[in-house]
């Protein structure tokens, strides 16, 4: 494997030559090595891991895709990025890598004990001390410089460049530090161009937003999240409020402020999967009813998909508190440590990087104090603050108020912005200051999409826009799109429920509430119940739902989602229907058998009755009980 060793001066490097690496050639690997420290004060370089995709032997030019994170293996989803970027490509060629500190590009990785008591705090100091002085060379900065001894190091010429998610932000960081190097810039959810600060206030507005617009009279009648989150928060301030999640233990308390933080994190990171943001009002309105449960369920679904986004997209990986207790309860003792490393090295803190830990801590909390009500609406400060980096970036030695930064305007460089309007991590009132500030660029809104908008639009348009805008012809916006689809509430009892044919009466009824109860706790949660290695995933109103390890089955355990109805047992995956055998319990008592066959059809017995129900019954009762989600399990 060729590897470029580059002199002090960039001008001086000599060539790196990629090799073929599969795809029947069309896919070329190779390594350039860099400076740990571009001014050479601290000894060590980084090996570089590049991949190159062409379609055609001699590419005009070449598209660099940066991933996003910070933490995600550029180089582990260039698959998802030939995909997604495919109009922009044609005689182009695709260019990835791992930056470095992630995945083939050394490791930025410290020893957890898999046997302690110690705190994460004192875990995740230790860790930090380990890495010596090195930790100051993973910021964003140091990633632009890479990208240029990248290009030096290829002789690409000027590079068209692709940033998603974090990966705009060292994007438009290098629009300004090489302008001339630079022919068409793609910003998809992007970072503000000076970096995101420690209290994420943009987001903030974007809940607001989602919260407002999230139901309409037709969609969910009846329902209003903004005034049923202000329920929600004044039932849990009064009392916890209660969720029985398994039926072998105590109920499980939900308090005020854990209240505040599950809602919190499920809306941010509802811009990752449309049927998590199509839970959120339905777990709100039982919130505000003093039912804990379906909160609990949200807080399990937003920890499943936060984990299982790395694998699927490139997108938020966990934060270090997640990653050290997977790697602990895992037994790897290995965490890797460069998202955080990025995160602390580029954003502005209210502290100074010579602050002591007690005078930081002093810091955030009168900025916490200084916060208003109404900037941090519907939250408050405490919850503001605290599911940010603020907490962890505290121990990190250099993080502190100056950051690198580079200066000046962007370059009227053909710029293309691309936002989701269910985004909110990168909300689309942030994408218009961006696109405002680079001439000339088009700021495209897409309907019913969340975060990375390429990769998650099913309507089109994001990528009709890719097209028209690398052939040069105007931007066409995506128009009017149909509401996305609510979660509704659960029925009220079984007896209000139409009885399923060929049963009838009270058997029919809980052939019904079981459809229900598989669609809605198994098909919406399956495709995350394997990333969710903290625990269980709770019933809506009771039980839970528990799976571990890819490809085993899901266990099954009291699940409810219709009163007095529980289901139990295990599910085998297998698309679009899942196989198994359940039991049910009707008001705790034992009343029936179901099997699941992979055709959809479900036969068994309920309340002595003997039935089998066919795929298309099976997906009308689904249809009639506002299931009708073409994801995930049925």
């Amino acid at each position: 494997m060729a590897v470029l060793m580059l002199l002090p001066g960039a001008a001086a490097a000599a060539r790196t030559r990629l090799h073929a690496c599969g795809d029947r050639g069309r896919l070329t690997c190779g390594r350039v090595s860099v400076r740990l420290d571009p001014a050479g004060r601290v000894p060590g370089r980084v090996s570089l891991f590049v991949e190159r995709y062409s379609e055609v032997a001699h590419p005009s030019g070449t598209l660099v895709a940066l991933a996003g994170g910070p933490g995600q293996s550029g180089v582990g989803v260039l698959s998802a990025f030939r995909t997604s970027l495919r109009p922009a490509l044609g005689n182009r060629a695709l260019l990835v890598f791992d930056e470095r500190g992630i995945g083939r590009s050394g490791p930025l990785a410290c020893r957890v004990p898999t046997h302690t008591s110690r705190s994460f705090a004192r875990i995740f100091a230790d860790c930090v001390a380990s890495l010596g002085r090195r930790s100051r060379f993973y910021s964003s900065d140091d990633t632009v410089r890479d990208i240029e001894s990248i290009r030096r190091a290829l002789r690409l010429g000027r590079i068209d460049l692709y940033g998603v998610s974090y990966g705009t932000f060292p994007a438009t960081q290098y629009a300004r530090r090489y302008p001339t190097h630079l022919a068409h810039l793609i910003l998809d959810s992007t970072l503000p161009v000076e970096g995101d600060d420690d209290v994420k206030l943009n987001s903030l507005i974007s809940m607001r937003r989602q919260l407002r617009s999230a139901c309409t009279p037709s969609t969910c009648p009846g329902l209003d999240p903004t005034a049923d989150l202000t329920a929600v928060f004044a039932a849990a301030d009064r009392a916890p409020l209660v969720a029985p999640v398994d039926p072998d233990r105590p109920p499980r308390k939900v308090t005020a402020k854990s209240a505040r933080s599950i809602l919190y994190i499920a809306l941010l990171t509802s811009d990752l999967d449309p049927l998590l943001r199509a839970s959120i009002p339905a777990a709100i309105r039982l919130g505000a009813e003093g039912d804990g449960s379906a909160l609990v369920r949200l807080a399990g679904l937003s920890a499943a998909i936060a984990l299982g986004s790395a694998e699927r997209t490139p997108d938020e990986p966990p934060d270090p508190e997640q990653a050290i207790a997977v790697a602990a309860r895992t037994k790897t003792a290995r965490v890797n440590l460069e998202p955080i490393a990025t995160r602390c090295e580029d954003e502005r803190f209210v502290w100074s990087a010579h602050d002591r830990l007690a005078v930081r801590v002093r810091k955030v909390a009168r900025e916490a104090s200084l916060l208003s009500p109404a900037a941090v609406a519907p939250f408050d400060a405490a919850t503001a603050i605290g599911d940010t980096e603020i907490a962890s970036c505290e121990h990190w030695p250099s993080s502190g108020s100056h950051p690198p930064r580079e200066a000046g305007p962007l370059p009227a460089v053909p710029t293309l912005v691309l936002s989701g309007a269910a985004d909110v991590r990168t909300p689309f009132e942030q994408a218009q200051v961006v696109a405002a500030e680079i001439p000339g660029a088009s700021a495209l809104e897409v309907p019913n999409v969340g975060h990375a908008v390429l990769l998650n639009d099913p309507s089109g348009c994001a990528t009709r826009a890719l097209g028209a805008f690398f052939a040069g012809t105007p931007v066409a916006s995506c128009g009017l799109a149909a509401p996305p689809p609510v979660d509704p509430l659960p029925p009220g009892a079984v007896a209000t429920l139409p009885a399923a044919a060929p049963l009838t009466g009270l058997p029919g009824q809980v052939l019904t509430a079981s459809v229900l109860t598989l669609r809605h706790e198994v098909g919406i949660t399956a495709p995350y119940a394997e990333n969710l290695l903290a625990g269980p995933i709770a019933g809506t109103l009771a039980g839970n739902l528990l799976g571990l390890v890819p490809g085993l089955p899901l266990f099954l355990s009291g699940l409810s989602y219709v009163p007095g109805v529980a289901i139990s047992g295990t599910v085998s995956g297998g698309a679009p229907y899942g196989t198994g055998r359940l039991t049910v319990d009707l008001g705790g008592r034992h009343y029936g058998v179901l099997r699941l066959v992979k055709d959809g059809t479900i036969r068994g017995t309920l309340g002595g009755g003997v039935f089998i129900l066919g795929s298309a019954a099976r997906n009308a009762i689904d249809t009639a009980g506002g299931l009708d989600f073409a994801i995930g399990l049925k």
